[in-house]
């Protein structure tokens, strides 16, 4: 209302920069030599990735990109720096999250994978478990109290068969786009493969929340298009 579409395409270039921002954090945290023709590969690729959902104007899901980024952010630090004070903003962060897009219930589902993967990592991993407890009671902090949460429940599970970027990556329409997300979904793939066989070749111990993030967020980016920026 008070930038008209100038504000818009500011506010979404905006949150795509963030976005691309605290990914590149995020990748440092854990390679913090890893730059240069690499880091503009790894924008470029996300990047594709993410075109056939970004519209002309802001969409809430972008939203939903942020905060699902800043929350890997924060649970990266903690798992890599033994940074524990940071998990007191993921409740903090997740009352705003819940009020803007019904995409809060992957940052949720995002905590409890790390909970799961340091769980058989042997390393601390209540510490997750408790964190997780009020990041879900402060989803009823919204102007519909229960009502918005059966909302999320119902929306998380409910079939879209109809919609384009809720089509199945490889069983979907045949267009330009969805050869696109197969080609990304096949290097990916074989990345990962590659990790998997080189651990194995150097018989270093797997790290079972990295493994267990790359292979959920495949599977729900092979069931559903618009799961692929997640992926990536």
């Amino acid at each position: 209302d008070a930038f008209g579409p100038i504000g818009f395409i500011l506010l979404k270039n905006i949150l795509i920069f963030l976005i691309f921002f605290l990914l590149l954090q995020t990748v440092k945290l854990a390679k913090p030599k890893y730059s240069g023709i690499y880091n503009i590969l790894f924008c470029y690729c996300t990047l594709q990735a993410m075109i056939h959902v970004l519209a002309p104007t802001v969409r809430c899901h972008l939203f939903t990109f942020l905060f699902f980024t800043l929350f890997l952010f924060i649970l990266q630090k903690v798992r890599l720096e033994n940074n524990n004070r940071l998990l007191v903003l993921l409740p903090i962060l997740m009352i705003f999250w819940a009020n803007i897009h019904g995409g809060c219930v992957s940052g949720i589902g995002l905590l409890g994978l790390f909970a799961v993967g340091e769980f058989l990592n042997k390393k601390p991993f209540k510490k997750y478990l408790i964190t997780l407890i009020p990041t879900c009671i402060v989803t009823f902090i919204n102007p519909y109290g229960w009502e918005y949460v059966k909302f999320l429940i119902h929306a998380t599970t409910m079939p879209r068969p109809y919609i384009s970027e809720w089509q199945n990556t490889f069983f979907g329409p045949s267009t330009h786009l969805w050869w696109k997300f197969k080609t990304f979904y096949f290097i990916f793939m074989a990345v990962f493969a590659a990790y998997i066989g080189k651990t194995i070749r150097t018989k270093q111990a797997i790290d079972f929340t990295k493994c267990i993030l790359i292979i959920t967020m495949a599977f729900l980016s092979f069931r559903h298009v618009k799961h692929q920026p997640f992926l990536l």
